[in-house]
C-alpha cells in the first residue's frame, strides 16, 4: 500500500512537472485546485441503519467467547494444548504483511 501510494505521488509530481514547463503556472494551479465535474456541487452519502449502529457495537469491544477463552487458557496451562512456536509466527507474520500491504 504504501509502495503504491508513493508510486502515486511520483506519477502526479511528473505531471506535475510536465504540465507547469508546457503552460507555466496556469496548469500548476488547475493542478491544485481541480474543477467540480458536471457541475456537481458535493456529495451525498446516506448510512444505512447497520452502518449507523456500528461505533456502538465497535465500543463494546470485537466480539469474544469468554467460556472459549477461559477453556483454552486452562488448556495451555494443563500443558494439554500443542503449541507450534513456527506456526505461530508464521501466521503473525503473514498478519503483518497483509497490514503492510
Amino acid at each position: 500500500m504504501v509502495n503504491q501510494i508513493t508510486s502515486n505521488i511520483t506519477q502526479l509530481r511528473a505531471i506535475g512537472e510536465t504540465g507547469q514547463a508546457q503552460t507555466g503556472k496556469a496548469q500548476s494551479s488547475s493542478l491544485s485546485n481541480p474543477p467540480a465535474r458536471g457541475g456537481e456541487t458535493g456529495d451525498d452519502v446516506s448510512l444505512s441503519v447497520s452502518a449507523r449502529s456500528l461505533p456502538l457495537e465497535m465500543s463494546k469491544g470485537p466480539p469474544i467467547d469468554a467460556d472459549v477463552v477461559a477453556h483454552l487458557s486452562a488448556e495451555i496451562a494443563a500443558g494439554r494444548y500443542p503449541l507450534n512456536p513456527a506456526r505461530i509466527a508464521d501466521a503473525l507474520a503473514a498478519q503483518v504483511s497483509l497490514i503492510a500491504d
